[in-house]
């Protein structure tokens, strides 16, 4: 079954037939926030254990400000953790040797709503689903072929429509034959047979790059300047414009939720070919 994982500490919280929680210290926090879960499709589970978050079938996990006492806890119990990234780096490490083609391994941001419905999530991304659509960046979408970052700024289609819209500004590496020695199983780069960090740096101005460490070898794959870079030769053909950076910059300032997902399809070949 694939899963993949994801530091730093967890600790098993509470449990309810719809809802999973568990506390989490986010980047330092007082340790009363943790991420909250809900399965949907093919049955998944989470498992926190040895100091990693294991995350198995189709779920979706959200990070929130604090996990309520009672055994039962209901959608309206949490809010959701708001994190201030601007002038930050955020960083973790994940393990995706077991996800393979088809499955999305994902760690990404939206501008959530603060709290969430009285018995629903009110999930959004940039596709909207539970709420409005709302600003979404995509920090790892991942297998062990390919990995993906995206800004999602704006609604609408068309890759090459000059703003960060619904098909976003996107980096790829291992899609494609030229990219495939930086990223995939035992790719000299970054090799998804063994773990690796994700360091994410934003600026003030809303401009933010993702890179990939393992060991030595290190792989700057999403680049605000220039998105379509070395690593992403299919990617967007343009650096961020300006107004997509200063949405970003209006998201981050209000404090962006950090959701974590697994999921599988039966086409994802925009992430994998």
């Amino acid at each position: 079954m694939s899963r993949f994982l994801l530091a730093p500490t967890l600790a098993v919280g509470a449990w309810s037939p719809t809802l999973t929680a568990w506390s989490l210290p986010i980047g330092g926090s007082s340790g009363a926030g943790g991420f909250v879960g809900e399965a949907w499709g093919k049955v998944g589970n989470v498992q926190a254990l040895r100091e990693r978050l294991t995350v198995r079938g189709n779920n979706r996990l959200y990070a929130v400000a604090e996990i309520p006492s009672k055994e039962r806890p209901k959608w309206s119990d949490f809010s959701y953790l708001r994190l201030p990234l601007l002038n930050r780096r955020l960083a973790f490490e994940v393990d995706l040797s077991a996800v393979g083609c088809g499955c999305n391994a994902a760690v990404y941001l939206v501008a959530m709503p603060p709290r969430p419905g009285a018995d629903a999530s009110m999930y959004c991304d940039i596709q909207g689903y539970d709420a409005e659509p709302c600003l979404e960046i995509d920090l790892l979408e991942a297998n062990t072929k390919a990995v993906q970052a995206a800004l999602h700024t704006t609604v609408g289609r068309g890759g090459r429509a000059g703003s960060c819209n619904q098909d976003g500004c996107v980096a790829n590496a291992g899609n494609t034959a030229a990219s495939a020695g930086l990223y995939g199983l035992h790719a000299p780069r970054i090799d998804t047979a063994r773990p690796f960090t994700v360091s994410a740096t934003f600026d003030e101005g809303g401009a933010f790059d993702v890179t990939l460490v393992q060991q030595q070898a290190s792989l700057l794959f999403f680049d605000p300047a220039a998105v379509n870079g070395s690593a992403s030769p299919d990617g967007f053909p343009a650096p961020v414009p300006a107004t997509d950076r200063a949405r970003t910059r209006a998201a981050l300032s209000g404090g962006m939720t950090l959701v974590v997902s697994l999921w599988s399809a039966d086409d994802l070949s925009w992430l994998d070919g």
